[in-house]
């Protein structure tokens, strides 16, 4: 494989990183501006918290994914075992 297809894989990993930190922020900023009263920010923080380290995780688990199919040289897309279940979907409407 050429280095194309590395280089991409990781802009797209660090995409997903900046999404999540950018998601973390705000979350930050709502926890930390709510009132001693006000539980709805909080929790919302904390919604938005987990969503975060959600993402965080799923990047991770793609990008280790991409990693490995990279080096033992899959001959397909990286994508492609979800691919195929979209397909079996459509068809089945």
């Amino acid at each position: 494989m050429c280095a194309q297809v590395w280089l991409a894989s990781e802009r797209t990993f660090l995409n997903w990183l900046r999404v999540s930190l950018l998601i973390s922020s705000f979350a930050l900023a709502l926890f930390n501006s709510a009132g001693p009263g006000d539980k709805v920010a909080k929790w919302m923080g904390l919604v938005y918290a987990c969503i975060s380290i959600g993402m965080l995780g799923y990047a991770w688990t793609m990008q280790e994914k991409r990693r490995h199919r990279i080096i033992t040289h899959f001959g397909g897309h990286h994508g492609a075992s979800w691919a195929r279940r979209g397909e079996v979907m459509r068809a089945h409407r």
